[in-house]
């Protein structure tokens, strides 16, 4: 009778040897790549990957280092989405729109809130003063409506340090109006603030503030 064969252990067989996953290191890299938004988003996917193969190899060290990274990843690709939320509406808003917040405020009767777009003496100078320009303008070209950099002109002229002369249309219910505002950039943080708004009118005359 012939001799039967050893049992083989298929268990053994299909065992994988064990060290840490090489996947779960490369996710715990770059998810703690803060600085570029496109390494923060791998990061989790590679997370995702390194789960499965330690799942699926009980010997493979690296599960721990996953969950880390994906965790990490997950909270630093939130952190990226409100950098860029907020940096919409606080800076790249700021700029396209220039003095329109101001000019909202200060035609609602809000000096406050008019000044508190400024920086210098546009948010030192008194009521009197603000006064005088608001109405100035009201007077002229009736009810303000919204601001929009000026694309038809030769565009921003860079002056000393921060400050930055940016060309817009003031549109008002009588009619569009073109204007120079100077902004102090990165004047809170990373917001840039006005520093002087200069109505250009060749007929009536330039009005400026402060």
């Amino acid at each position: 009778m012939a001799e039967a064969l050893p049992a083989v252990d298929t268990d053994a067989i299909e065992r994988p040897r064990g060290g840490t996953s090489r996947w779960a290191m490369f996710a715990l890299g770059t998810s703690l790549a803060f600085c570029c938004p496109v390494l923060t988003i791998i990061g989790p996917l590679l997370a995702v990957r390194a789960l499965v193969e330690t799942r699926a190899n009980p010997g493979m060290r690296g599960r721990g280092m996953a969950i880390a990274a994906m965790w990490i990843g997950v909270i630093g690709c939130a952190a990226w989405i409100a950098l860029l939320f907020w940096w919409n509406a606080n800076v790249r808003d700021a700029m396209i729109h220039g003095p329109q917040a101001a000019l909202h405020a200060g035609m609602a009767g809000d000096l406050a809130a008019f000044r508190e777009q400024f920086v210098g003496d546009g948010a030192t100078a008194g009521d009197d003063r603000a006064n005088t320009f608001l109405a100035a303008i009201r007077d002229r070209y009736g009810a303000f409506q919204y601001a929009a950099q000026d694309q038809m002109a030769a565009g921003s002229t860079p002056a000393t340090g921060r400050e930055v002369t940016i060309p817009y249309v003031l549109n008002f219910d009588r009619g569009p109006v073109k204007s120079d505002v100077r902004l102090l950039l990165f004047a809170r943080g990373l917001e840039p603030r006005l520093q002087a708004i200069t109505i250009k009118d060749a007929l009536r005359g330039e009005l400026t503030y402060p």
